[in-house]
């Protein structure tokens, strides 16, 4: 006040003049803070990143919509009630050291991570397991003294989840059987697998990469051919003769399609198997059909040969004329047309128990032709098996038994009229043998009377 007293009228009014000034500053000042502290709060709320800040004690203060989305709990669940310090997910996940060491004023970068919080301590057991790319940094006043922490996370879940179904096709294509290449828009090789490499007679990969498939054919056009009719049609299949590094020949199919990489540019996807011992086994069981069907084509017996299914697939030519049928007729169920109509029902019945049952299969039964001819049939079918050892069809034989058969019927007509006539015989002999046995007994009589008589009369004489 005594200072005051002293001072002039215009020391005075100069003086309140700068302290106005100096006010007016320093609510320029406090407007231009709160403007830069709105746009801060702005910025963090709107941020695609991640954010959550933390108070010394380890407390989480704020944390914007990206936090939520990421987790998909709201930030009620946290603000004010997680502790990323007493976090038993944070401490069992090894975080607590990078967390220690932002409070330490240190900035981290953390190695990507699975972070699981629906734990006890996390977001009350909610939230979802996510993939993260972490940072933490500190917060420092004017004096560089810690006030806050920070922590950013980037999620990186979709990327991780490519990352792991490109590792999964990755190996499922290298450790495949069968051989896999992959060829660019310029013709040159940027990937081959293991099953490749042994197929062509190659030890590394090295050996192929960005080099050409010229000269891998007996036919030096087929790559280019390849690629024009992937081009045309986005797929392709081809089989020829490969020559391996040794110069050695073997038989091969090519299956090949066309797709587009990240670039827009194509790429050529080839598959290579070697199907020389399929060459050769086709070729045996080729020849051993043909004989088969040379034999089945001679033979004086039916055969026919059915699907999983007991459809007929096959009936040589003495089946059919046996049944008076065309080929055609008697595939499928056709066969069964020609069963005589009362044995058709039991024929199907055991027919299908067989199939059911996976076993052999035999009856006798009748075929009735539409002309009328009746034909007495021994049917015996076997199943036969895949490489599963699911039955793959039957095979059978129809033996033409008729005149056994008409043999059996003829005898047993005979046995009938043989015991009839027996029958007959034997009735009479009875008969004879009853008249006997009353002659006998009158004969008998008699010769007693006769006897009475005779002792009668040698009483007398005696007399």
């Amino acid at each position: 006040m005594e200072d005051l007293k002293n001072k002039s009228k215009e020391e005075l009014i100069k003086e309140i003049k700068s302290l106005r000034l100096k006010i007016e500053l320093e609510k320029e000042t406090s407007s231009e803070l709160n403007n830069i502290d709105n746009q801060i709060h702005m910025l963090i709320r709107q941020s695609p990143i991640v954010i959550e800040i933390y108070d010394l004690d380890g407390l989480q203060i704020e944390v914007n919509k990206a936090y939520e989305e990421l987790w998909g709990v709201p930030a009620s669940t946290t603000v004010n009630k997680f502790n990323v310090l007493k976090s038993q997910e944070v401490i069992s996940t090894g975080l607590i050291d990078y967390v220690n060491s932002a409070y330490n004023g240190e900035s981290v970068i953390v190695p990507e991570y699975e972070f699981n919080p629906t734990g006890e301590s996390e977001a009350q057991g909610q939230g979802r397991i996510r993939w993260l790319s972490t940072r933490i940094f500190p917060l420092k006043d004017s004096s560089g003294k810690v006030v806050n922490i920070v922590i950013t996370h980037e999620d990186i879940s979709n990327i991780k989840e490519i990352q792991y179904e490109n590792e999964l096709i990755y190996n499922a294509f290298n450790n495949a059987v069968t051989g896999f290449d992959l060829i660019d828009e310029s013709g040159k090789y940027i990937y081959v697998n293991d099953a490749w490499l042994k197929v062509w007679g190659y030890e590394d990969k090295s050996e192929i990469l960005r080099t050409t498939p010229e000269n891998r054919t007996i036919d030096p056009n087929t790559p280019k051919e390849i690629q024009s009719k992937l081009r045309q049609y986005g797929k392709y299949t081809k089989e020829t003769v490969g020559i391996r590094k040794d110069g050695s020949t073997f038989d091969l199919k090519l299956s090949a399609f066309m797709f587009k990489d990240s670039k827009g540019k194509n790429v050529f996807f080839t598959s290579t198997t070697d199907i020389t011992e399929k060459k050769k086994t086709d070729e045996a069981l080729r020849k051993s059909e043909n004989r088969f069907r040379t034999l089945a084509n001679i033979a004086p017996t039916g055969i026919f040969i059915t699907d999983n299914n007991g459809d007929f697939t096959y009936a040589n030519p003495h089946w059919l004329s046996m049944n008076e049928m065309l080929l055609q007729e008697s595939l499928g169920n056709g066969w069964s047309n020609g069963i005589h109509p009362d044995d058709k029902s039991e024929v199907l019945r055991t027919w299908n128990n067989s199939q059911e049952k996976r076993q052999t299969w035999r009856m006798e039964f009748r075929f009735l032709t539409p002309s009328g001819k009746l034909t007495w049939v021994d049917s015996h079918a076997d199943p036969f098996f895949d490489e599963k050892g699911d039955i793959a069809g039957y095979i059978g034989i129809n033996l033409d038994i008729t005149s056994h058969r008409n043999t059996e019927k003829e005898l047993k007509d005979h046995q009938d009229n043989l015991e009839k006539v027996i029958e007959a015989r034997t009735e009479e002999l009875e008969k004879k043998n009853k008249e006997l046995d009353s002659a006998m007994k009158v004969f008998v009589g008699r010769e007693l009377k006769i006897k009475e008589l005779q002792d009668k009369l040698n009483a007398l004489d005696m007399e």
